[in-house]
């Protein structure tokens, strides 16, 4: 019986196909090195260029800095409503870290540097657009009361009122911008542009004044002629232009009040005879 088992055996043995053992063979090998080849890309691949990881490695050495652009990102985020004073704290921080760095301010952009790093990229770039416009408003506002007192010599009323309307659209479009954006720390942009447009419409109202005492009006007006958006926005703000023909009206007006008054006088000197 033992003879008869170990011939099953072999014979067992010998009526296994060599094709599919060399099949199985083929797989385990080609399993084998799929594994490898995804391990080596695992260990050997870096995200990180030399710059960048010179940049997070000069970055960590200002630890205290880059943690205050944190801290004012989360105070931001906590915020129902984010002001002008809470981005400029935010973009001073963050300007800060770059200045003292001396870091491209565009590497910081990058996904890779800004997750190692905890940056809040994204919601910087929203805030500095706000902060931009801002500054921008601020230079027109000055330089549109500035207007105001000018010498005639001094006086280009047309420009600083296209700065002002320029400005303030720049404000709005940044403001919309950031809310819709999503990010955390800029959706709840509040930049105060209805105080800021209280105070634009009587300035306005000063400047054009101003334009048709200098007589600079016309001009002015000829170059909104083309300019629908421009129109558009002091419609807006309810701002009318002055009629032009106002004062040829007055002086014709005093011309006569001056007659009369002449011919008055002439009158009760005559009764007082």
């Amino acid at each position: 019986h033992q003879d008869e088992g170990e011939a099953e055996a072999a014979e067992a043995t010998e009526t296994k196909d060599p094709e599919a053992e060399a099949n199985v063979h083929a797989e385990a090998e080609e399993d084998g090195e799929k594994d490898e080849s995804v391990l080596d890309k695992t260990v050997l691949s870096d995200p990180l260029s030399d710059e960048e990881r010179e940049v997070l490695t000069k970055l960590r050495q200002h630890e205290t800095e880059v943690e205050k652009v944190r801290s004012a990102a989360l105070e931001l985020r906590s915020k129902a409503s984010q002001s002008a004073v809470d981005f400029r704290s935010f973009t001073e921080a963050a300007q800060q870290v770059e200045d003292s760095t001396k870091v491209d301010p565009e590497i910081l952009q990058r996904d890779a540097v800004s997750s190692q790093l905890e940056w809040p990229a994204k919601e910087l770039k929203f805030a500095r657009v706000l902060v931009a416009a801002l500054d921008a408003w601020e230079k027109a506002l000055a330089k549109g009361k500035e207007q105001l007192t000018a010498a005639p010599e001094n006086a280009v009323i047309g420009e600083s009122i296209t700065a002002l309307l320029e400005s303030f659209q720049q404000m709005q479009v940044a403001q919309r911008e950031a809310q819709a954006s999503g990010s955390p720390a800029v959706r709840h942009a509040d930049i105060g542009l209805t105080g800021k447009e209280t105070g634009l419409r009587p300035l306005l109202e000063a400047l054009l004044d101003k334009a048709q005492e200098l007589e600079q009006l016309e001009s002015f007006k000829a170059q909104l002629q083309d300019d629908e958006v421009r129109m558009q926005m002091l419609s807006d703000l309810k701002v009318q232009l002055p009629d032009s023909h106002v004062g040829d009206a007055w002086e014709d007006d005093r011309g006569g009040l001056v007659v009369a008054v002449g011919a008055l006088v002439k009158r009760l000197k005559c009764l007082l005879r």
